[in-house]
């Protein structure tokens, strides 16, 4: 019998704004601190707090959508009713170094000002746009300590079966889209098959299922317009509460060693988790 594949790639290159869709055939590259260029930028206030979809004004963030032109080794942010803008992804070229955080966990960035005064023109505060300069840790229980990361949460790839996301779709009045869940990885899997892969290969990636996805109200903004809304998070809390009382969607997979994963790969499990969806964590 045939095991799942990856039917869907995406990268995000700045946290909380727009991604890039990979679609088969397509290749996401692995580091030690997940894919490269995913949540490698990260907006933050003049506090030097990091800025995200979960807050109130900041829903617009969605509408922001990068690009990348890896052979000009450059980044371009587009916007509705905005003139695009392109940067160097090489941060030598930036200005200063910026401290801040990810929730908690120590982190460095280097400012880039023409992109900063771009976004802060769009979203209507003071802002700065940052590149990770590399010296994150995630400091998560589930997590091996050491584990080297960019501006995600605390994992390095997200991973969705299109079974959950239809089996979600089945008690919502207004389906949504797997965008409203921003993962990594998507497969073409049987419904919350993904929360039972402790050890897994994406390709010639292996990667450690390190606990299901604590879902916040990011889920609840619509990507294509900035709108929030109510419905989604509410019936996550009622159909998809896992052992913490906690709304869960997809599973957080830490990578062991760098290599590619192709879009259209299977998906070999070498160890399944003990409690799958409901299991302690």
């Amino acid at each position: 019998m045939e095991g799942p594949r990856i039917s869907k790639g995406y990268l995000y290159p700045i946290k909380s704004c727009g991604g890039i869709e990979l679609n088969e055939g397509d290749q996401m590259e692995i580091t030690e601190s997940g894919p490269r260029y995913d949540r490698a930028f990260m907006v933050v206030g003049a506090d030097g707090e990091f800025r995200t979809q979960r807050q109130r004004g900041f829903e617009r963030l969605a509408l922001v959508r990068p690009s990348l032109d890896l052979r000009a080794q450059v980044m371009t942010l587009s916007a509705e009713g905005f003139d695009d803008i392109s940067i160097p992804l090489d941060p030598k070229v930036y200005g200063r170094v910026v401290t801040t955080n990810v929730w908690g966990d120590p982190a460095y960035g280097v400012l880039n000002v023409p992109a900063s005064e771009w976004m802060s023109d769009f979203i209507g505060e003071d802002l700065g746009v940052i590149k990770t300069i590399g010296h994150r840790v995630f400091d998560r229980p589930q997590v091996p300590a050491g584990t080297k990361g960019s501006f995600a949460d605390g994992s390095h790839l997200l991973g969705i079966s299109s079974a959950t996301l239809a089996e979600l779709n089945a008690s919502l009045a207004e389906p949504v889209g797997m965008d409203r869940f921003r993962p990594n990885l998507v497969f073409d899997g049987n419904s919350r098959e993904e929360n039972d892969w402790r050890v897994v290969k994406f390709g010639d990636v292996e990667a450690l299922g390190v606990k299901p996805c604590e879902r916040c109200s990011i889920v609840n903004v619509r990507q294509e317009t900035g709108e929030r809304t109510r419905e989604v998070l509410a019936v996550l809390a009622r159909n998809f509460r896992g052992a913490k009382g906690k709304p869960l969607f997809g599973e957080n997979f830490i990578v062991r060693g760098s290599g590619v994963i192709t879009i259209g790969d299977g998906v070999e499990v070498l160890e399944r988790s003990e409690g799958g969806f409901g299991r302690e964590y």
